[in-house]
């Protein structure tokens, strides 16, 4: 197992590749070069949006968008297998291709971009829906798309919310945009458009002072030890074994020890699928 000097090491090499990649061609084009370029060539082509059975629909970003601390950055979702192959890396690196270049253009361009990605948010949006019918019998929920579930789309804040707005428009309301995030561009989230998930962890404390007043406060209860003063507490579970509690706290029960199966769905959990009460109020 790898000790926490070295999994820090391995993030901080692995926002350098990311880096390298996102400046090699051929998507590093300016704007002259591409944007009379047929839809189906890079970096529109594909897949923009991921599934899987554990985040459901979901966007990656890369990782150079990422302020991790001490604690996060050794366990972060960026080790699991899946999410460090190269496709995985990739996709996330042409993600941050397409919102730094819609935060840093014009009008033009911004249309360009929300014109190409309309595509990409339509079979997400009728993702979403169809990951209702597999829904546990008597378990109800409405349909979501979890963003950024490695890296941090609010870096690109502009581009977060422009992208929020076409799932709302093509969903006409009815597929909600959801995220977890530590990063500070959450205060310029629109909160009528995003269930916004602040996650701290016993670290990054000061990181209350980036929460909107709209967002749901979680904690990552890492070595065990949870918060009583959040919403819920996440036991690390992306080593080989959970660890023990420790105190008083709501703990999510996908990251349970005793958990089997460990998805929102299948655990018939709800809170990330909902909007968070007033400030002060029980979640």
């Amino acid at each position: 197992m790898f000790t926490l000097p070295h999994r820090l090491k391995r993030l901080r090499i692995r926002k350098v590749l990311v880096s390298a990649v996102r400046a090699a061609e051929p998507l590093h084009r300016s704007w002259r070069e591409w944007p009379g370029l047929p839809r189906t060539v890079p970096p529109f082509s594909g897949n923009y949006f991921g599934c899987s059975r554990k985040q459901g629909v979901s966007l990656r970003m890369p990782l150079f968008t990422c302020n991790p601390t001490e604690l996060c950055a050794a366990a972060c979702y960026a080790h699991a297998v899946l999410d460090a192959t190269p496709g995985s890396v990739v996709r996330g690196v042409v993600g941050g291709w397409i919102a730094n270049h819609y935060e840093r253009g014009g009008i033009r361009e911004r249309c360009e971009i929300l014109t190409r990605m309309n595509a990409h948010s339509k079979q997400a949006v009728r993702a979403a829906v169809k990951e209702l019918r597999a829904l546990p019998r008597g378990f109800e929920r409405r349909p979501s798309i979890r963003f950024s579930h490695v890296g941090e789309l609010p870096f690109f804040p502009r581009f977060a919310n422009a992208l929020a707005r076409q799932t709302h428009d093509i969903s006409h309301s009815n597929v909600d945009c959801a995220i977890y995030t530590r990063h500070q561009g959450a205060l310029k989230l629109n909160p009528d458009l995003w269930i916004i998930n602040f996650t701290l962890d016993r670290v990054s404390q000061e990181r209350r002072a980036w929460v909107p007043e709209s967002a749901r406060i979680v904690y990552s209860a890492f070595d065990g030890e949870i918060s009583p003063d959040v919403a819920i507490d996440f036991l690390e579970h992306h080593r080989y074994s959970h660890a023990k509690p420790v105190g008083r706290g709501r703990i999510c029960p996908a990251t349970k020890p005793e958990t089997k199966v460990r998805t929102c769905n299948a655990c018939r959990c709800n809170l990330r699928f909902t909007r968070p009460k007033a400030r002060g109020a029980s979640n």
